[in-house]
Formats: structure tokens, sequence, C-alpha cells
């Protein structure tokens, strides 16, 4: 079953659905305005509802903790985790059910990552930091010497991935450099409670992902390395 299936007759429940959803099950949005193949899949289930509104709770709170800078961050990242959570629904080579178990994993999980944010991470670049993309882990040995792992992949399709480790060589408490492959550097800095990387080298594509892919970008703190 395709998605142009899915248009004409996939959600053609949803508004009733939505008529007659609990106050309990209620999204994080008025149903009777839903729109979108996206809103009207929320609607059109109570479990799937519960969760886009547990997740827009747990957003909000987090944004009160947060400080400037990193509710800036975490805005930016969440309108990134809302564009992939519409695009799943352009792919035509899965079934609605699928797309559904997909849907309701993608906004349960996303809660879940949005829990274990710290506000008030420790001091220094020792930790585990994640975004929509991406998790890295920068951890210090029994001498102190940094050592630094990241992974990322894309949300949707997982169309490129990407995996970089490396010695951290410091610059004081809040900063640090990890040289990798082919003349790139990473180069990380605090800024308040986030953590920035940027990517930096020759033209071309980054030599630790896949084509399109990179790691560059504002995390936000998870707890210590393990």
């Amino acid at each position: 079953m395709l998605i142009s299936f899915m248009h004409k007759s996939g959600w053609a429940l949803a508004a009733l659905t939505a008529g007659l959803m609990t106050a309990q099950a209620a999204p994080s949005f008025d149903c009777a305005k839903a729109s979108g193949d996206v809103e009207k899949a929320i609607c059109a289930s109570a479990e799937i509802a519960a969760a886009d509104k547990k997740l827009a709770e747990t957003y909000a709170e987090l944004l009160k903790k947060l400080d400037n800078e990193a509710a800036a961050a975490l805005r930016n990242d969440q309108r990134q985790f809302i564009a992939d959570r519409d695009e799943l629904f352009t792919l035509t080579t899965q079934t609605q059910e699928r797309l559904t178990e997909r849907l309701e994993f993608t906004l349960t999980n996303r809660e879940k990552i949005l829990g274990t944010v710290e506000p008030t991470p420790p001091a220094g670049l020792q930790g585990t930091w994640r975004n929509n993309n991406a998790l890295l882990t920068i951890s210090a040995d029994k001498a102190g010497k940094l050592t630094f792992d990241g992974n990322g992949t894309e949300q949707v399709t997982g169309y490129w991935t990407c995996n970089a480790e490396g010695v951290v060589e410091p610059d004081g408490e809040a900063k640090g450099k990890v040289a990798v492959d082919n003349g790139w550097t990473i180069e990380l800095i605090r800024a308040g409670s986030v953590l920035k990387l940027t990517e930096n080298g020759p033209s071309g594509t980054v030599p630790y992902c896949g084509l399109n892919g990179a790691m560059a970008g504002t995390y936000f703190y998870v707890g210590a390395a393990h």
C-alpha cells in the first residue's frame, strides 16, 4: 500500500477520530485543524497522539530550563526533527502501517532524548552530547587524555552515516581539536551549556561521512561519558 493510496483513503477516518478523541489522548495541537498526512496520522491514533503531547510537554519544559543560546539551539534542532518527521510521509516505498509505526517510534524516541538533556552540565568538553542527527562521546583516560568518538546518521532514510574518532588536543578547558582523515579537523567549543562542533578541511565530502553527510552543529549534554 503506497502513499498515493493513503492520500485517497488512508486517513479518511482521521477527522472522525479527532472528534471522538478524549482530552487525555489529544495531541499537542487541535485535531479539528489537522492538515497534512502526519498530523492526520497523529490524530488517528490515541497512542501516537499521547506520544505527540508528551513530546511537546517535555520540549516546552526543557526550553524553560536552558540558557538563551541553548534554547535557540534547541528550537533549531526541533525544527530539524519536525522536518524529518514530516519527510517520513513522503516515502512511497513503505506501507501505511509501517509509516505509522515509525511515526510513533520517532515521537517516543525524541521525547526520551529530550528527557535526558541536562540544562547545567559540568564544565569542560567531557561527556555524552547529542542532537537530532548525531551522538558524541568525549572521555578521559586515567592520565587525563581526552578521546573523541562521534556517530551520526540521516534520520529518515539513513542515506548517509558519519563515524569519526581521535584524540582531542585541548586548548584550555572549553576548546579542543581532533585531527581526522585527509587533513580534516573537528573543532569543539563549549558555549554556555552546549557544545559546538565545526568541521574544517579541504573542499569536498567530509571523509568520515557518506555523501552529503556532516556532524557540524550544536550538541546538548545528556550525561557522563561511558
